[in-house]
């Protein structure tokens, strides 16, 4: 079970595809940017890439929306849907509806 509920606002990593923490606000009720970590990449000559570096936020939002847009709960896969035609075919015969 989550420690969340589908109202709270959370930061979200898409890339780990889990929740960080609760949306934080400032003294005038705005939400707080979370910036990611700056992880430095180095060519295979061992200096640094050139260019300009831009500051990068964690997106937020309601967990509900976050775990439905970055897959953040993933479903357990039901093994029985994959059925070889035998099987599937003598239930069929005996029962008319089954799981």
């Amino acid at each position: 079970m989550t420690q969340y509920n589908d109202d709270d606002l959370v930061y979200v990593d898409p890339q780990k595809r889990e929740v960080i923490s609760l949306v934080k606000w400032d003294k005038d009720g705005n939400a707080v940017k979370l910036e990611k970590e700056e992880v430095e990449e180095k060519q295979e000559d061992g200096n640094k890439k050139r260019g300009k570096k831009y500051k990068s936020y964690y997106p937020w939002g309601t967990y509900k929306t976050m775990k439905k847009i970055h897959k953040i709960e993933g479903k357990a896969k039901e093994d029985s849907a994959n059925q070889p035609f035998d099987e599937a075919f003598t239930k069929a015969t005996k029962e008319a509806f089954w799981d």
